[in-house]
């Protein structure tokens, strides 16, 4: 999947959260496991928290 993409679907789902439920905070994970910022939504007003560690190495 490319970064497009992802954001993309990230766009869609921020959307139809956002129609039921106006106001509502949205939060999505990042990319790489979530070690990295998805740029492109940044201007959608999501929030990312973005890991500082390998969560990977222990969950998958």
């Amino acid at each position: 999947m490319t970064r497009e993409d992802n954001a993309l679907g990230m766009l869609r789902a921020t959307n139809a959260i956002q129609r039921e439920s106006p106001g509502r905070t949205v939060i999505m994970d990042g990319l790489s496991v979530g070690n990295e910022v998805v740029d492109e939504m940044v201007w959608a007003g999501v929030g990312q928290p973005v890991h500082a560690d390998s969560p990977s190495v222990v969950s998958h």
